[in-house]
């Protein structure tokens, strides 16, 4: 999932460049201190349930005390108060009713006694005072609610969001929900617009519900019921009847004149059930940060056909409808002038509706600014840990909503330095500030303030994670964010080798083991594989930050775990970078054997990437020291005979490749043995010696069915498809190649996906069958050059030039032969360049120009020759039969034809 990648610095591992006064209280006492004090009161409850947990919360505290001793307490306190006897006596169920869920009031002094029985502490009782009194006045503010039929107007150009205005528009239950500042609102005013605009007989009732709002708690559904009514004209006198008997006549007049009711900012299913019981057959639009079946915890009593609410789970904009947004705020023109200006800004502003439509606002106003100063001001509020006012706003209400630990659980999160994490880095996290992190987890997925795209993985967004920076910040002290950062290194290290030597031993290899102490975990090779799909990105970036274990520099920690897994998704750029790094770290630490393992990893790396120059260079510099360390020395062996083949030293390449079957064999490495045969059987099909290279195929495959291991399986029958094709049993080659390619596309590997192609197509070249085999050769073209793979490049090159000769098109044959020689000789391969200059000289003596196409038979038969390529005997002869037609008619090609 590369595209979750931010290789910015963290700024939640390293320093802030704000300064704040944290909010903290008591921030130098050690955590695990401050979890055994006593439960405080913060914050305002919502409900008198809440009140109720909160006492269950104290009482549990202290001792469990009976409701029968709590009531004895209460006596004796109230009468010590002097009171008579008839007010002073209070009952062991009266006490108990307190600690009830469900209850929509209670006795506030009996509340105030119960804390004091409980707590004897007179500050504990007026800290208890105070909370009852907000709550009173919050109840009070939630009976005032606004409801209205005139629908907002539109502050922008409506943008996207089609299928469902569509949706809507036919009528039924809708529930939207999303992450904050998403447009769930906006999209439910669009469709009201559009609803009243088809039908004059028909109108829209918005009812503010303001579960997050900053304005007000949660509107009270019997307010809410009352305004509606009033709103539509049912007189007083038939409003003042129970709250079920409002739902049922609001539900009645809904149905008859088939209005579209939009229920917006909802707190809960309970608060949207309590003013729509039986909604169906109504027209109804609820707008929610929470989804519809898991906004409430206790809602499973709303499963029903009477309350099936079409779900639409509003998503960030696309880039496309970002940069409309844009457009219709500053005009395309502008957009135009500075078009990576633009995608930049809505990359800054992460495709949120709200962050976009505020970035626009600002450009509409700001004369004088480009599109770039603009970028440059949202960059660097960002890395400070500013968003825009109102964005933050919109972060916060949801955040305010959620309970201590989930907030604790919220803020863990800006210390991952990738948006996508998976189950095992969230509870590394965890650790022991959160009690219960699959519960807390669950709570910020149901907020929207996560996203779970499929099971145990988690995907934060970009702008939610800069405000959990700036939250803990505010809240938590540095040594709080270092440690969860610690426990995290220590999580993705300990997985990384993990699934290294799971995957490595799938191959039948000998993994290398961790020079640091590791507690490795059990992993199967489905676990290992998803685990580096999931985790490279965030193992490339703690990996380059600077930090060492036992003398260990964190980066060559990982970086000896990963070059097989970057050089199978074709990831060359990042894998040079990385162990090039990891070699300076290993010299600067004098570690020697570090250093062995880096110019291995990095010299294997530049041999896939054709780069054989740079790659001979780390290979000559390892070969005296890599005989310490026998499994370095099997590695090095077989990439080191692979640059020499292509160097054109096949004596060279052919002892390594020995050498290397030997030692494997005698070490047990049965995988580093078959991969050696296989280069070796290459060997042998490049230089003519084809009965050899069939035996040594035969011995690969035989390997890589003993060990199980289908990379290496497919890796024999593409290369046996190669030897195949050699024989001339060219549909049994195209049979292997396509064999081995389904494998690797299983996989997922990148250079074995090319290397199937180009044998396929050479199969389907070697019957004539140029139309079929020229898409093949593009496709591997294409994917070769995605991923560095030059030597490949350089094949597909000649292959696409041999098919467009063939079907004449003569002047795209030779463009290709041209950029095959350039590549070839940047390479420094000689028998491709041989083959690229052969393909030239058949595209000029095809075009009439046969002086100029001996002189390229003549420069591919001398690199033929130093390739001791079988190639260079019939073109050879192809050359002195030209010599002897051109001495017998002397000067009949020796001039070019016009």
């Amino acid at each position: 999932m590369r595209l979750l990648l931010s290789l910015k610095s963290n700024p939640m591992v390293k320093s802030f460049s704000r300064l704040r006064f944290p909010e903290r209280k008591n921030s130098s006492m050690p955590l695990s201190s401050q979890k055994e004090t006593a439960p405080t009161v913060s914050g305002v409850p919502e409900s008198w349930s809440d009140i109720a947990s909160m006492l269950r919360d104290l009482r549990g505290h202290h001792g469990n005390l009976s409701f029968t001793a709590i009531a004895r307490r209460i006596t004796q306190n109230r009468k010590k108060q002097g009171l008579p006897d008839s007010e002073a006596q209070v009952g062991r169920i009266t006490v108990y009713d307190c600690f009830r869920d469900g209850r929509k009031r209670l006795d506030a002094r009996l509340v105030l006694d119960i804390v004091f029985a409980l707590t004897a502490d007179t500050s504990e009782r007026h800290r208890w005072e105070s909370l009852l009194s907000a709550l009173q006045r919050r109840l009070t503010a939630a009976h005032v609610v606004t409801v209205t039929e005139r629908v907002p107007d539109a502050a922008s150009e409506f943008i996207g969001r089609e299928e469902h205005l569509e949706n809507i528009l036919l009528g039924g239950l809708f529930w939207i929900s999303g992450m904050p500042g998403v447009g769930k609102s906006q999209l439910a005013f669009e469709a009201a617009r559009l609803f009243k605009a088809q039908d004059n007989k028909t109108q829209a009732l918005l009812a503010d519900l303001r579960g997050f709002s900053a304005e007000g708690p949660p509107a009270d559904p019997s307010a809410v019921l009352d305004g509606l009514l009033r709103l539509i004209g049912v007189p007083h006198h038939e409003r003042s009847v129970s709250e079920e008997a409002k739902a049922e006549k609001l539900r009645s007049i809904l149905q008859q004149r088939q209005h579209l009711l939009v229920l917006d900012d909802a707190h809960s299913v309970e608060q949207v059930q309590r003013i729509l019981p039986e909604p169906s057959g109504l027209n109804v639009v609820v707008t929610s940060r929470l989804h519809p079946e898991t906004a409430q915890a206790t809602a499973d009593h709303l499963v029903g056909s009477h309350w099936s609410f079409a779900h639409i789970q509003l998503d960030v904009f696309t880039d496309d409808e970002s940069l409309d947004l844009l457009s219709s705020s500053i005009g395309q023109a502008r957009i135009a002038e500075e078009p990576e200006a633009a995608a930049s800004l809505i990359h800054a502003a992460a495709n949120l509706p709200l962050a976009v439509n505020l970035v626009a606002s600002r450009v509409a106003v700001q004369q004088g600014w480009t599109l770039a100063d603009h970028v440059s001001l949202v960059s660097a509020r960002q890395h400070s840990l500013r968003l825009n006012d109102d964005v933050a706003a919109a972060f916060d209400a949801s955040y305010r909503t959620l309970s201590p630990e989930v907030q604790t659980m919220f803020r863990l999160l800006a210390v991952h330095p990738v948006a996508l994490l998976d189950h095992e880095c969230a509870l590394a996290l965890a650790g022991g500030e959160v009690e219960d992190p699959e519960s807390a987890l669950g709570t910020l997925v149901r907020h929207h303030l996560l996203t779970m795209p499929r099971p145990k993985r988690y995907v934060i967004h970009s702008l939610l994670r800069v405000h959990a920076a700036d939250v803990s910040l505010d809240n938590d002290p540095p040594v709080w964010r270092s440690q969860a950062h610690a426990r995290l290194m220590a999580n993705i290290v300990t997985r990384a080798w993990s699934a290294y030597q799971m995957i490595t031993q799938s191959q039948g290899k000998h993994p290398r083991q961790p020079r640091s102490e590791v507690d490795l975990v059990k992993m199967s090779q489905d676990q290992a594989t998803e685990f580096f799909e999931d985790c490279t990105d965030l193992l490339l970036l703690i990996a380059h930050e600077d930090s060492q274990v036992a003398g260990i520099a964190g980066i060559n920690q990982i970086s000896e775990t990963m070059v097989g897994g970057l050089l199978r998704v074709g990831r060359f750029g990042e894998a040079l970078a990385l162990h090039s790094k990891a070699l300076r770290q290993a010299q600067d630490l004098r570690d020697r054997e570090g250093e062995v393992r880096a110019r291995v990893d990095l010299g294997t790396v530049l041999t896939w990437a054709g780069q054989f120059r740079d790659a001979q260079h780390h290979f000559g510099a390892v070969e005296p020291l890599v005989r310490e360390y026998p499994e370095e020395e099997v590695t090095m062996l077989n990439a080191y005979g692979i640059v020499l083949e292509r160097s054109g030293d096949n004596v060279g390449a052919e002892q390594r490749y020995r050498r290397s079957i030997e030692l494997s064999s005698e070490l047990g490495n049965w995988g580093m043995a078959g991969f050696a045969w296989n280069n070796l059987a290459g060997l042998y099909d490049r230089t003519g010696r084809i009965a050899e290279g069939r035996h040594a195929l035969e011995q690969s495959v035989e390997i890589g069915s003993r060990v199980g291991d289908p990379f290496s399986l497919a890796r024999g029958l593409a290369n046996l498809a190669s030897v195949l094709i050699s024989l001339k049993e060219h549909e049994e080659a195209e049979r292997r190649a396509r064999e081995a390619l389904s494998i690797f596309e299983e996989t997922d590997h990148a250079a074995g996906i090319v290397v199937a192609q180009s044998n396929l197509a050479s199969s389907l070249i070697h019957r004539n069958l140029y139309s079929a085999a020229l898409p093949w050769c593009q496709r591997a073209l294409e994917r070769a050059r995605q991923t560095a793979l030059r030597q490949h490049e350089v094949t597909q090159l000649n292959n696409i030039s041999t098919c467009q000769l063939h079907l004449g098109d003569l002047n795209a044959a030779g463009e290709h032969a041209r950029a095959g020689i350039l590549l070839a000789d940047e390479i420094g391969d000689p028998f491709e360049q041989g083959q690229s200059r052969k393909m030239l000289g058949d595209c000029l003596d095809k075009a009439g120009d046969r002086p100029a196409a001996v002189e390229q038979w003549r420069a591919a038969l001398g690199f033929f020759e130093a390739a001791q390529s079988p190639r260079a005997d019939p073109l050879r002869e192809h050359l002195r039969l030209l010599e002897e037609e051109n001495a017998s008619s002397p000067g009949a090609w020796m001039s070019r034809s016009p």
